[in-house]
């Protein structure tokens, strides 16, 4: 009986998918020998190379490993997936205002102007990390004053009005980001506007 109850224990027991992999590793910090779920998988066209690309990725749980593959599969047929990348806000931006070909100098010089103190402050920063709380912060900042400038200079504050057009010129770039594939989603479009006194 009890070899009977171990066989259907054995039958029922979930194969990992060919794309994850149980493996073991050494956690030097802790000394012992860990498990850990490895998950490879086709990730669709990367949008910047053309090429196909392959994400490999660890988890600590099968489950987790299962979510992502489910995740990143579904993505992949869509043509949604977006790969890590280290692509900073500074980039992103001297990208995308090279692309505005369209516009006058004024035009151009003003948008330099609002992309400003988000080159500033996060420029450094890989754009897919970027969150809407550091967005928020900014915005109080700017509205505030005494944040500093590329310059050295400390800027004073901003009226409602040139902060809600900052706020849009942020949402436009990282809205060009996002339809070319560079960032999961544009957190500035959720960074609600200063009220107009």
């Amino acid at each position: 009986m009890q070899t009977r109850n171990r066989k259907v224990r054995t039958m029922t027991r979930q194969h990992l998918p060919p794309q994850i992999k149980k493996i073991e590793i050494t956690d030097r910090k802790a000394g012992k020998t860990i498990v850990r779920y490895q998950l490879r998988v086709d990730g669709g066209v990367n949008p910047t190379s053309g090429q196909r690309q392959q994400v490999k990725r660890r988890y600590t749980t099968e489950r987790e490993a299962r979510d992502a593959l489910a995740a990143i599969a579904g993505q992949a047929t869509l043509g949604t997936f977006v790969a890590k990348a280290a692509l900073t806000v500074e980039t992103a931006c001297a990208d995308y205002v090279a692309g505005r070909h369209n516009l006058r100098e004024s035009a151009r010089a003003k948008l330099e102007y609002d992309l400003g103190p988000l080159r500033e402050r996060f420029g450094t920063l890989p754009v897919q990390r970027l969150t809407k709380a550091d967005l928020d912060a900014l915005v109080a900042d700017l509205g505030a004053g005494g944040s500093r400038t590329a310059k050295g200079r400390t800027r004073r504050a901003w009226s409602a009005v040139s902060v809600n057009k900052a706020i849009d010129a942020w949402a436009i770039m990282l809205d060009d980001a996002h339809q070319q594939g560079l960032v999961t989603r544009n957190v500035a479009k959720y960074v609600a506007h200063v009220p107009v006194k």
